[in-house]
This record gives C-alpha cells, structure tokens and sequence, in this order.
C-alpha cells in the first residue's frame, strides 16, 4: 500500500468519522428538542391541574362554612328539643319548681297555636 493510498483511505475514515459525529448530533439536538417540549406540556399540564385544585380546595372550604353555619345551631337546637322532650316524658321536666321559664319556652308557644285555630 502506497502513503497515498493510506492517506486517502484515512481520509476517508476521518470524514465519515466527521459526518457520524455530525448525524449524531443532530440526532441528539432533536431529541432534546422534542424532551424540552414535552416538559413544557408537563410543567402546563400541572400548572393547570394545580389551578383546578386550588379551585376545588375553595369551593370546598366555602362549602364547609357554609355547612358550618347551619349545621351548628341546628344541631344546638335538636340536642335542646330530644333534652326537654325526654323530660317531658319522663315526667322530670317541671320538677319541683313550675317557673315562668318552662310556660314561656315550652307551653306558651303551644297556647297561641291553640287560640288561633
């Protein structure tokens, strides 16, 4: 083999070296492309999620307040009328004393009922 043909045989290799080390390159920059797109739909895509929960974390506190500021004394007031029916039932209600509390918050609202009709 002759120092011209090696030369050009190591010419060769050295420029197909050169355009494999260029395709992939390119190939690479391609890739990262396509990588950096798909984390830019993931970061909207969780921007926008974080938006719906946030939304859904509101509406649900709304709720619970809303919730809260019926049930309470709604509740206080079930509790109050199962208290004086139970001791109307059993008979513990007036106890000893016949105060004017008892005819003003339990009978006398019955009294009225009772003229009316």
């Amino acid at each position: 083999m002759t120092p011209t043909t090696a030369a050009i045989i190591a010419g060769v290799f050295g420029l197909g070296g050169v355009l494999l080390s260029a395709w992939a390159n390119i190939r690479i920059k391609q890739m990262n492309d396509r990588a950096a797109e798909g984390l830019e739909q993931l970061r909207v895509a969780l921007a926008e999620q974080k938006e719906i929960r946030a939304e859904g974390r509101s509406k649900q506190a709304v709720a619970e307040a809303t919730v809260s500021r019926y049930r309470d004394p709604l509740l206080n007031a079930a509790f109050d009328l199962q208290v004086r029916i139970y001791n109307i039932w059993s008979g513990r209600f007036f106890g000893t004393d016949r105060c004017s509390y008892h005819l003003d918050h339990t009978l006398k609202p019955f009294e009225i009922d009772l003229k009316s009709t």
